[in-house]
């Protein structure tokens, strides 16, 4: 079976009310084995001009590539069925040329059983020359496999998408979203210099459901081409048979049959749990996987490294190890880093007398230490930003991260640069449960002026398109946080771990669905957050009375008006609130918004304490109350439900007496497809 991304399907979401979405399922699917036919493959290549400059003396990265593809070609499973396209030949670049150039892709073997004598003779006759439409060589390849079955496409290119917009990166999400069997994994070849190509070529492969590699010559370019070529049975960089780091128990259950959990150990404060199935061993450490261990001697990874390989080959690969040495029993362990910015690497035994490789693990074990400080190589994912991890006490942050920076309170760390503060890190009980990043300055989307100084999540950075994000991250859902004014989109995995992303630049939710605003707008921050101990978003606050607020002041809560002030209860007495009783019991509460709507009802959101800092608090914190003057009417199905959820499920309406004022405490969160109403309260007092 070919790789598979796992989308998770939503279990909480951030601040106030969610709106929209449905949570999506987690496709039943079980491991691979060796046995199974291979899923089909197009090679997409790329032969566009740029493609003549040499990559050493006399050879240049068409000859390269050439070579790598029929090495790769040979190496496939016998009867595979395998297409290749090329794009780029037919015309040159020059700016008149642009039109037919954005449409050169030429198909040099339709999708058919490999015949390496063919195919080879073709490839052989390639001669580069023009443009590189990477989009529309996406759409043929796609096109050229079946549809809604298992497969992949495998791009080799140098740059750019010379035909945007739109983006490659952006196409390649949404045919991703249209069919998850098919991934798109993508060798970027000799573009070191080139960060624009190699923040495209990442953002392809990221958010395509693949991976993502670099080569910079013939052997590099060979063992990646060979990689992303694999089945996935192979011990990739980010797992094996369906399974990949960072996945929780849940998840591995539901990839594998069958499988031996053990009982969870404890050591140094880590939660360790072993799964044992028919072809490896997943070790977990508190709840997600931290490394995955072949039990067959004859699996290889998936860049072609296996027992009896020397030393030498896997440094030809990915550079000195980051950690190891000699072990007591004299044979050596060494850890090899897989990208700059992420904690996956290849832990490899040796022999120390040989120096040949006896095993190759695959885990999260790079120290911390050997993250690069560059922040543009920082992946952004479910469980943190860099080396910055959520758990670590701020200690071990402090240590990861040296810029961080306290703004006054333990809780809160930033990091900043010339353009404002772009991280923020929250921290509870010498915990972090919060990191939030986002670019400072005004994004467009443009390559010119997106965040290609900060942190990336699987190759989107900040002013990528938000139609992007969600084409990449199908299944979440949508939320207005009404303290911030804001729509947002949030993903959640199933061990509570948030992903909310925020946009600006979209339309207006008031003229459009909160879907529409989002996707129109560009990605201008990323919060990851522990809902298990945020239970939401951080609603960020000052702790003065809104200017919309009575004048006359409660003596109950700062900033409530004294005609709220009181004690409120439903008509059967069942549910109250009494704002002295919340004045006793958090005396630092204060009100810190309020916006009247063209109904008539005012919404005040009520700060109970701040819980994170001198002027936050988190959404538990936070009391959301709707208030409804005399003659002011509600109906749940269209109010509430609206256009986006299905139905009113409790449904309140018949409770509500127009005749009366009334106090709606609302829920924080709307966490099904239906829309829970809450009962109106009266004045008791």
């Amino acid at each position: 079976m070919g790789r598979h991304r796992r989308r998770a399907a939503i279990a909480t979401a951030g601040a106030t009310m969610l709106i929209a979405g449905l949570a999506t399922g987690l496709s039943p699917n079980g491991s691979a084995t060796a046995a199974d036919a291979a899923p089909p493959v197009v090679f997409v290549l790329d032969a566009s001009g740029s493609m003549v400059r040499e990559t050493s003396p006399g050879v240049s990265r068409m000859d390269a590539a050439k070579q790598a593809v029929t090495s790769t070609l040979a190496n496939l499973q016998d009867g595979t069925e395998t297409g290749v396209l090329v794009f780029g030949t037919g015309t040159g670049n020059d700016p008149s040329e642009q039109t037919a150039g954005c449409s050169d892709v030429t198909t040099l073997s339709a999708l058919a059983p490999v015949d390496t004598t063919t195919l080879d003779a073709a490839i052989a006759g390639i001669q580069p020359s023009g443009y590189t439409p990477i989009s529309a060589a996406l759409r043929e390849a796609y096109a050229m496999l079946p549809a809604g079955e298992a497969g992949s496409v495998v791009l080799l290119s140098d740059g750019v998408d010379t035909c945007a917009p739109p983006s490659s990166c952006e196409v390649a999400a949404e045919l991703h979203a249209q069919n998850p069997l098919i991934d798109i994994n993508v060798v970027a070849f000799a573009v070191d210099d080139d960060e624009a190509a190699r923040q495209q070529m990442t953002c392809i492969g990221g958010v395509g459901g693949g991976i993502s590699s670099t080569a910079t010559d013939l052997t590099q370019l060979t063992a990646q081409l060979r990689a992303a070529a694999g089945d996935g049975t192979a011990l990739g960089t980010s797992g094996m048979n369906d399974i990949t780091l960072g996945m929780t128990l849940d998840e591995v259950r539901h990839a594998i049959d069958g499988a031996s959990v053990s009982e969870p150990s404890t050591e140094d404060g880590v939660e360790i749990i072993y799964v044992d199935c028919s072809w490896g061993r997943i070790e977990l450490h508190d709840g997600r996987v931290y490394s995955i261990t072949p039990t067959d001697d004859d699996v290889t990874t998936a860049d072609g490294l296996a027992p009896g390989d020397p030393v030498s080959e896997v440094e030809a690969l990915y550079g000195d190890p980051v950690d190891g040495g000699v072990n007591a029993d004299g044979t050596l362990t060494y850890v090899y880093q897989l990208t700059a910015g992420g904690t996956a690497g290849y832990r490899v035994d040796a022999d120390s007398a040989t120096r040949s490789v006896q095993r190759i693990i695959l885990c999260r074990c790079v120290p911390i230490s050997a993250i690069s400080s560059a922040y543009s190589d920082w992946q952004i994912d479910a469980d943190g930003v860099g080396p910055l991890q959520l758990g670590m006490s701020l200690a071990a942050a402090r240590a990861a991260a040296p810029s961080l920076g306290s703004v006054g309170t333990s809780a809160y760390w930033t990091i900043s640069d010339a353009a404002g503060v772009w991280l923020d890190a929250t921290f509870s009980d010498d915990r972090l449960i919060s990191i939030r990043v986002r670019d400072p300055r005004s994004v467009s989307g443009d390559l010119s002026t997106n965040g290609v100084s900060y942190p990336s999540i699987n190759g989107i950075r900040f002013g990528d398109s938000m139609s992007t994000v969600l084409s990449a991250y199908p299944g979440g859902m949508y939320y207005r946080n009404y303290a911030g004014g804001m729509s947002d989109y949030v993903v959640t995995d199933r061990s509570g771990h948030v992903l909310t992303f925020s946009p600006t630049g979209g339309t207006s939710s008031s003229t459009a669905s909160f879907a529409d605003s989002i996707r129109a707008g560009f990605l201008s921050a990323v919060t990851v957050e522990d809902a298990t101990a945020t239970r939401g978003s951080t609603v960020s606050t000052s702790p003065t009375a809104s200017a919309s607020a009575s004048p006359t002041a409660s003596a109950s809560i700062e900033g409530l008006p004294s005609e709220l002030d009181g004690e409120w209860c439903s008509s059967s007495g069942d549910e109250c609130v009494s704002f002295p009783d919340l004045a006793e019991q958090f005396p630092n509460a204060w009100v810190h918004s309020s916006e009247a709507s063209p109904s008539g009802v005012t919404r005040y959101v009520i700060c109970l304490d701040a819980d994170l800092g001198d002027s936050s608090c988190t959404t538990a914190m936070t009391m959301y109350l709707d208030y409804f003057p005399v003659g002011v009417s509600w109906d749940c199905e269209t109010d509430g439900a609206g256009d986006f959820f299905s139905t009113c499920n409790p449904d309140y309406t018949s409770e509500h007496d127009t005749s009366q004022v009334r106090l709606v405490k609302q829920l924080n969160h709307q966490m099904e497809d239906y829309y829970a109403d809450a009962h109106p309260l009266y004045r008791v007092d």
